[in-house]
């Protein structure tokens, strides 16, 4: 009995090793899959966070007073009015 345990040891151990390995480099792979995933995502978010704030910037001055002002008069040929008139509304007292 001792001598066939002594046969399939080195053989069952043999496999457990190399059943190891192959886990390991799997992992390994698997790793470096998630680290080239994470570096792209935060790549991707720095692109984003400076495409915001360009538009942030771009929104600001698109609606700034004096250029709002500007195109009214120039391009529709709008002009403030001479006489404000304050309606009130039917339900507000």
């Amino acid at each position: 009995m001792s001598r066939q345990i002594a046969l399939w040891l080195p053989a069952v151990l043999l496999i457990a090793v190399m059943g190891s390995a192959v886990a390991v480099v799997v992992a390994k792979h698997e790793n470096r899959a998630r680290v080239t995933a994470l570096d792209q995502m935060r790549r991707e978010r720095d692109r984003l966070e400076m495409e915001w704030a360009q538009l942030q910037l771009e929104e600001a001055t698109l609606g700034h007073h004096a250029r709002v002002n500007r195109i009214a008069r120039e391009q529709l040929d709008m002009l403030e009015p001479e006489h404000h008139v304050i309606v009130p509304l039917g339900g507000a007292r």
